[in-house]
């Protein structure tokens, strides 16, 4: 039997969650805020931090006045977590910099997600915050800048499975930087690996490239490239809803869709035949439908009829809600993947590579970090009794 929260919970998240929106489109007056209880204000600042759009509402409630409700305690929570990203922000951005001088007399680079939309949808780059670099590289220049950023300082993440890497993920990660731990994701797919059923060709992406605009005192290196509008449309739907499983997640994704709708010329028609030919009409639909859901993004009718059709229920693939995130996410990554790589890939679960149990457990563990495997064997089995007993 499942145990979930209580339906006042469900409630209380879902209050919050649409007062978070309202708040970023500019829509929740004054007095709407007066109904949430302090414990609500708390929940609303972290779920601001949690999706990504602390500095946004930060920069809404400097601009429309601080709701008087608000406890110190959580507008405190909100400034701190919008410092925390803008600083980050520039950091990345200033190695971003220094990495597209070193990596774009090599090859032509294109930037994906967040760096590729700062500077263009929001009025300050530093309002989307950025995790990470996301670089999509052509495949035959990928061993030539991953070269590149080892001879200058960066170290690869090891992998769970590198044998299978292809197979089961489109992208590499890097860490390093001035701190040594900004993380560099080099893709050479966008939404899978070859083995899963979500990838997808890239040669017409590679296509559909423009020049990508730096933002304000930053100089943009010459093949330095983003996709354009309606490539970059299909892009994040695919993100949202194959990546991340067409379930909840975070606004600030779906933000980017509603400015990206709201300010870019989208080719609706290419949208469409490309949305067709790779079979996404159904993805399409489902991220434009929570960005309509949770901001209003106006869409052509005829482009939702155009490429109405059942969703594959594929795309709901985060497993049972009883166990954890982790085990959660495992299950579901396995699920995708066609059947002998599925069960090469379980095998590597159970024994990961020995650079990746090292890499997570020596720093803490030391000489005892062998210890790991049957401690990754126990949480599973724990699950599994917990299950069993219910």
């Amino acid at each position: 039997m499942r145990h979930h929260p209580p339906p006042t919970v469900y409630r209380q998240m879902e209050t919050v969650v649409t007062m978070l929106c309202q708040a970023l489109l500019g829509q929740a007056m004054p007095e709407a805020w007066g109904g949430l209880t302090a414990a609500e204000w708390d929940r609303l600042a972290m779920l601001a931090a949690n999706h990504g759009v602390e500095t946004l509402l930060c920069q809404r409630f400097t601009a429309d006045g601080w709701p008087a409700p608000l406890p110190a305690a959580a507008r405190q929570k909100l400034r701190a977590a919008a410092y925390t990203s803008r600083a980050h922000n520039l950091q990345l951005y200033q190695e971003l910099g220094r990495l597209l001088a070193l990596l774009t007399p090599l090859t032509p680079l294109v930037l994906l997600k967040g760096a590729a939309l700062g500077p263009g949808l929001y009025a300050q780059p530093a309002l989307r915050p950025l995790t990470d670099l996301d670089l999509l590289v052509p495949s035959t220049a990928l061993a030539a800048v991953t070269s590149c950023l080892l001879a200058h300082g960066y170290r690869m993440v090891p992998s769970l499975a590198p044998e299978l890497l292809p197979q089961v993920e489109p992208h590499i990660a890097l860490l390093g930087g001035p701190g040594g731990d900004l993380s560099v994701e080099l893709h050479w797919g966008l939404t899978a690996g070859s083995a899963d059923w979500r990838a997808a060709p890239i040669d017409w992406f590679w296509q559909q490239t423009e020049p990508w605009a730096a933002p304000t005192g930053f100089v943009a290196q010459a093949g330095a490239l983003r996709f354009s509008p309606t490539a970059q449309l299909l892009h994040l739907a695919a993100h949202l809803v194959l990546r991340h499983g067409n379930t909840p997640t975070r606004l600030i994704w779906v933000y980017d869709l509603h400015l990206l709708v709201g300010q870019s010329p989208i080719d609706w028609p290419l949208l469409v035949a490309q949305a067709r030919a790779l079979g996404w009409g159904a993805v399409v639909v489902a991220a434009l439908a929570q960005a309509s859901q949770c901001f209003g993004t106006p869409v052509p009718t005829w482009v939702l009829n155009a490429l109405h059709e059942p969703l594959d229920a594929r795309t709901a693939f985060y497993g049972p809600a009883s166990t954890s995130y982790r085990l959660r996410t495992t299950w579901s990554d396995l699920a995708q993947i066609d059947l002998p790589i599925r069960l090469r890939l379980l095998l590597r679960v159970i024994f990961p590579s020995r650079a990746y149990l090292r890499a997570n457990y020596q720093p803490v563990w030391g000489k005892l970090w062998p210890l790991a495997y049957p401690y990754r064997w126990l949480k599973p089995l724990r699950v599994l009794i917990n299950r069993v007993r219910r």
